[in-house]
């Protein structure tokens, strides 16, 4: 199980849908439409855990649902603008303003760029962080072998025969600096469009075949368990064997000393009626 960057970009993740709600609470406003505002509410729930909703469907068809949405949206205010031409939720709250087309189409594109990075790092992310392979590859971090190592030696100036600042080997941080810059440390997300390409060509990525419950009856719903969840039951699971393990040995030790205790207590104990 693979833990690095997991908090970093699970917090990116629900930034972005945030971000992408609250922009959808302003088309609303600019254009009010109920339907279409709980259509893109709808998908919008999809794009922050797809492997969630359903492991078996590949990237692709995400990322068709959201374009084929947005699309009809759209079209729809590229023809008739904002609607009633003015955003009135209740009476008395509104725009002071008729919102332009070329407003709602611009906020509209930015909604479907931000909804298909949401979908793509939530995806990746818990692929790689749900795999049970050592091997797999992290398509969100950059090629660490393509980085440029800075140098940790550094020549003083000529033009300064008399530095200010003593030695490196009298500062007590060099080692520090010289530590933190022999490894660079990635960004914790770099999209790059070729692994995008690739993974939309694929399959899906089949599902892993074993997994720990520690329900006590099995989980009969068809739909599976959050990849957080599964998480943590795994641990408790085998939290719980080395425990049996350990509880096993220790019954085992003791049954062989209250063995040897028995067969010299009975050697030695006294049978009613008898002499001695």
């Amino acid at each position: 199980m693979h833990t690095r960057y997991y908090a970093q970009r699970q917090h990116l993740v629900r930034s972005l849908d945030t971000l992408v709600q609250q922009l959808l609470t302003v088309s609303f406003l600019m254009s009010p439409s109920v339907f279409i505002y709980l259509s893109r509410m709808f998908i919008q729930t999809q794009c922050g855990r797809p492997r969630e909703f359903d492991p078996t469907y590949p990237l692709r068809f995400f990322f068709g649902l959201i374009l084929v949405s947005n699309a009809v949206i759209l079209w729809i205010h590229a023809l008739q603008g904002a609607s009633e031409g003015r955003a009135l939720v209740i009476d008395f709250v509104g725009m002071s303003y008729v919102p332009s087309r070329l407003q709602i189409l611009s906020l509209d594109l930015c909604i479907l760029v931000l909804q298909l990075f949401t979908t793509t790092i939530s995806y990746e992310t818990q692929l790689y962080y749900t795999s049970t392979e050592t091997d797999t590859p992290d398509v969100l971090l950059p090629d660490t072998s393509s980085l440029p190592s800075p140098s940790t030696e550094y020549a003083p100036l000529a033009s300064d025969p008399h530095p200010l600042s003593p030695p490196e080997s009298d500062t007590p941080h060099t080692d520090i600096t010289k530590d933190s810059r022999k490894d660079p440390i990635p960004c914790v997300v770099d999209l790059q469009f070729a692994p995008i390409i690739s993974r939309l060509r694929s399959p899906a990525p089949s599902i892993p075949a074993h997994s720990d419950s520690l329900l006590p009856l099995p989980n009969t719903t068809s739909l599976p368990l959050p990849a957080g969840i599964r998480m943590i039951m795994r641990a408790n699971a085998r939290t719980r064997r080395e425990r049996g393990t350990g509880g096993n040995g220790t019954t085992a030790r003791g049954g062989r000393a209250n063995g040897d205790g028995g067969s010299g207590s009975e050697g030695g104990r006294r049978i009613p009626g008898g002499l001695g």
